[in-house]
């Protein structure tokens, strides 16, 4: 799994959505002050 910030995503989201689907992985993006969620 590859996390990346928001911001990386956002410049890059061919190459990062290219990545996903060749690499058959999950990538978590993040953003700065977002609160954090939990799956219950």
């Amino acid at each position: 799994m590859k996390i990346i910030s928001f911001t990386e995503a956002r410049n890059g989201l061919k190459s990062v959505l290219d990545r996903v689907v060749n690499d058959a992985d999950c990538t978590v993006i993040t953003r700065q002050g977002a609160s954090k969620r939990t799956n219950k």
